[in-house]
Formats: C-alpha cells, structure tokens, sequence
C-alpha cells in the first residue's frame, strides 16, 4: 500500500514537472522560472521522503524479531512464530525495499533533469545579462566619444574671442580635432574593453566562475 502510494505521488510530481521542462524548453519567463523552482522543491521533498521509507525498510530487514512479530495472527493466536522463521514477510519486505529503489531512482533522473534546466536556463541568462551589460559599456564609449566633441564644441560656443575667428582654417582645424578626439577617446575605449573581455574569457578565470557557481549551487542545494 504505502509503496502503491508513493509510486502514484510520483506519478503526479512528474507529470507537472515534464510540463514545466517542456514549457522551458520553448521558452523562459518568470512565471515558469517560479514553477521550476516549486517543482524542484517538490521533487527533492518527495525524493527524501522515499528514502526515509527505504530506510526504514532496510532497517526493519535486519530486525528478525520485528518481521516474526509481524504474523499477528498466529501471535494472537499464542502461536507466535520464531525469530528465524519470517521467510514469507521477508520475502515481501525486500520486494517492498526494491520498489522503492526503483521509486528513488526515478526521483533521482527527475530531479537531475530539472537540475539540469534550471542550470541551462540560469547559462541563457547569464548570457543575456552579460550581452545587455556589454551594449551598455558600448554606448557608454560611444557617449565619453561624443562628449570629448561637445566640450571643444562648447568651448568655441561661448563667443569668447580666441583669435581663431579670423583664422582662414579655423573652422576646419576645429572641426578636425574635434573629429579626431572623439574617434580616439571611442577607439581607446574600446581598446580597453576588448582588453577587459580578453582577461575575463581567459580559461583561469572562466573555470574559477565555474568552481565559484559549482560552490553556490551545492550550497543551495544542502
């Protein structure tokens, strides 16, 4: 009964969670991501309890008094049965014990495959972030450039006599500096952020944010 039970509240966690994987695989949004992590919990509730009966099971194998005392009948009867003599509830017992391995082993793929999304899903993400994060850093260097042409253009804007208003090429060595100054602060910018990338890519690096997610998804889990 109790392993009949466990296999039919398996068979609902499962068939929720395969609709979530599912859903992912198409798609991610928040709503899903909270239905991911509901299952999760679910799923490793489920599978802790499973173990506790496989347990108790294993335990209730090594007891020969407790699985002769099982024969309630003959006990109520005055004729209890010897320690050593429990073949039949032992036979029934590890059938008991070996379903629910069976039960545990499938929590365990279950959970290892939304372990798996949720650890795709996070990588999509980070992805995600990381690309955003990157057009912002690009138009931050593209705004320093243009301000670098704002300021000179600004300065010629206060009207304050400087002696180039009457210079022949005045406007075009302005102009020219002007142009140069914004593609040299944007070239450098980038210079340094392709130098930033370079480090961050580099493969120490890249596997020590490996071990350091590794670490914090271990935590979690514990």
């Amino acid at each position: 009964m109790v392993i009949s039970e466990l296999d039919a509240e398996y068979q609902e966690l499962k068939k929720p969670a395969d609709h979530v994987l599912e859903e992912l695989g198409r798609d991610v949004d928040l709503e899903k991501l909270k239905k991911l992590l509901d299952v999760s919990k679910q799923v490793s509730a489920f599978r802790q309890k499973v173990k506790l009966v496989r347990t108790a099971l294993h335990t209730l194998l090594d007891a020969d008094d407790d699985m002769a005392a099982m024969y309630l009948s003959e006990k109520a009867a005055g004729n209890p049965r010897a320690e050593a003599n429990h073949e039949e509830v032992e036979m029934l017992l590890e059938n008991y014990y070996d379903a629910s391995g069976e039960i545990v082993e499938r929590s365990d793929k279950l959970l290892s495959d939304v372990e798996y999304t949720h650890d795709s899903v996070r990588s999509i993400l980070d992805s995600h972030r990381n690309a955003i994060m990157m057009l912002e850093v690009h138009f931050s260097v593209a705004m320093l450039s243009i301000a670098t042409g704002t300021y000179v253009a600004g300065l010629y804007g206060m009207n304050l006599i400087n002696g180039l208003e009457e210079a022949e090429h005045g406007f075009s060595f302005i102009t020219s500096c002007s142009t140069v100054g914004i593609l040299g602060v944007g070239l450098w910018g980038l210079l340094k952020l392709r130098r930033i990338k370079r480090i961050y890519n580099f493969p120490g690096m890249r596997h020590r944010r490996e071990r350091v997610k590794r670490t914090a998804a271990t935590d979690a889990v514990e």
